[in-house]
């Protein structure tokens, strides 16, 4: 089965022009981390984290691992909200 993480595999292996990686069966549907170690982020999991870490209307940075991959929707929704992305 083609799972999230092999899709994001594929979609860097393309961008970096690597060869992709063939699906693996050993991944953990329910994990959110890819078979290196990345962690996707979606748009849920942006909002999540900022709630969770009581964003208010003064604060304008989410610090984020160089690892993790935030989806294009969570960068849209960043971007509209006046957040800047911060990688340490």
């Amino acid at each position: 089965m083609f799972t999230r993480h092999d899709l994001i595999d594929a979609i860097v292996s393309h961008l970096t022009g690597a060869k992709p990686a063939a699906p693996a069966a050993s991944h953990n549907k329910l994990s959110p981390h890819g078979p290196k170690g990345r962690r996707f982020l979606s748009e849920f999991d942006i909002k999540r984290r900022l709630t969770s870490d009581g964003l208010t209307g003064g604060r304008t940075r989410l610090t984020l691992a160089p690892d993790e991959i935030v989806s294009p929707l969570a960068v849209d929704w960043l971007v509209l909200k006046g957040v800047e992305i911060v990688r340490e």
